[in-house]
């Protein structure tokens, strides 16, 4: 609720103003409470070493680069472009550049994730 209050301040205090903002602000919230709770279930096979593994991982790292993907244009979008750092959809798509193709042709994780 402090959030709101400061954001509300700076930008308006009704809520046809910050319609959008909450529209954004929810959203981010639930993308990643479901981003957590799929990353649970996928360490959850991760330690189990199950054959679904590397799909489930190669999904939750794709999942993730589109939803920071996503936030970041709507961030553009909303904030004009003011203050939108993209380092971390930078670091996410290093990240997938690296272990999706890791996870999708390698010999020791096949071996690995075998139950």
């Amino acid at each position: 609720m402090g959030l709101w209050i400061g954001m509300s301040d700076k930008w308006g205090s009704t809520w046809e103003q910050n319609a959008p903002l909450a529209v954004l602000c929810v959203g981010e919230i639930l993308a990643n409470l479901a981003l957590m709770f799929f990353a649970l279930n996928v360490a959850s096979h991760f330690w189990r070493k199950t054959k679904e593994t590397p799909l489930l991982f190669t999904l939750l790292m794709g999942i993730s680069l589109a939803v920071l993907a996503l936030d970041y244009i709507l961030s553009l979008a909303f904030f004009n472009g003011d203050q939108v750092p993209g380092r971390g959809l930078a670091r996410q798509a290093i990240a997938c550049a690296i272990w999706i193709p890791y996870f999708r042709v390698s010999k020791r994780v096949r071996n690995t994730f075998v139950r």
